[in-house]
């Protein structure tokens, strides 16, 4: 392999700054699935007298939650669990 070419006048081979190549931002925190489920059921709560689990469930999915869960009768069952924890 040949030598590479000397840099021209001026240019070092090491910065002397850091230049960021992609601009940066930082990401909204994102709720956990059952964070989500916390906030949703106080909502739906003040409005209905019962949860719907499949309302859970589809608002959950179509915002990206619940990808370790198959059904909402497993959404159901770690909301119950977990509060039953708590208490």
């Amino acid at each position: 392999m040949p030598e590479p070419q000397p840099l021209p006048a001026g240019v070092t081979a090491t910065p002397e700054r850091s230049i960021p190549v992609l601009p940066s931002f930082s990401l909204p925190q994102r709720k956990t699935d059952m964070e989500f489920v916390d906030e949703f059921v106080e909502e739906w709560r003040k409005e209905h007298p019962r949860i719907s689990w499949k309302a859970v469930y589809e608002k959950g999915m179509k915002d990206g939650y619940f990808e370790n869960y198959t059904d909402f009768k497993s959404v159901k069952a770690t909301y119950h669990e977990r509060k039953k924890r708590r208490t």
